[in-house]
């Protein structure tokens, strides 16, 4: 069983602001490299003295911060995903001049979907079954989600799996519009670290290291799913 990747979060939260004159000075030029445009005028994207915008093109939303750096990209296979991710963020880090600064905490988040071709409501009770023990609770339930925290070979993380619809996949995950005709079963994994060296490396190693996690996770949840 082979699930889909979904979406792929990077998010990097910093102990200290960024030179907010450096963030003023270079978000025209940020977005014209990422994008390849000039910025909107006046500026739309603006949140305070970071910026926020969504590339369509290439199905990519940047998020910068005074204290923040969060890069999300959809519809991507894992390796176009860490390529993506990899070029935004190398055009970032030294255009903010960050790597100074202490990390606070990093995060990869990957969201995983498994297509089931069944109602909604059939995909529910599979949840039930597998991962609730027969109570009044368990037959009364309209919705549930598994939710855990683990910790794997230094890895700490924020799972959650859950049956989801395709109007709140559309609604309530995604940020970029598909065409989706079934609902799925979801896996969302946060892989974070709070004690991490800021080294754009060993950055981008952590997020290949989190996608492949969430990749092993997934398919064994699903297998525990969709067991015969």
């Amino acid at each position: 069983m082979k699930p889909e990747l979904a979406s792929v979060i990077l998010e990097i939260r910093f102990s200290s602001p960024f030179d907010l004159v450096q963030i003023k000075d270079t978000r025209p030029g940020i977005f014209k490299k990422i994008t390849g445009e000039e910025p909107p005028a006046p500026p739309k994207q603006q949140i305070a003295s970071g910026l926020s915008f969504n590339n369509q093109k290439q199905f990519l939303r940047v998020v910068l911060e005074p204290k923040r750096i969060a890069l999300r990209i959809e519809n991507k296979t894992k390796e176009e995903a860490i390529e993506t991710i990899e070029n935004t963020f190398n055009l970032i880090y030294e255009d903010v001049n960050c790597q100074t600064l202490e990390i606070q905490r990093i995060g990869a988040r990957t969201i995983w979907l498994n297509q089931y071709d069944q109602s909604f409501t059939a995909l529910l009770d599979i949840y039930k079954k597998r991962f609730y023990q027969k109570s009044l609770l368990r037959s009364e339930a309209k919705d549930v989600a598994v939710t855990l925290t683990l910790e794997n070979e230094g890895l700490k993380v924020n799972f959650i799996t859950a049956p989801i619809s395709k109007k709140q996949l559309q609604n309530q995950v995604l940020v970029f519009k598909r065409n989706l005709n079934h609902d799925y079963a979801l896996t969302d994994i946060d892989v974070f670290n709070e004690d991490f060296k800021n080294n754009k490396t060993e950055i981008i190693n952590f997020l290949k290291k989190s996608i492949l996690y969430g990749e092993k996770k997934t398919k064994e949840i699903f297998n525990i799913l969709f067991q015969q």
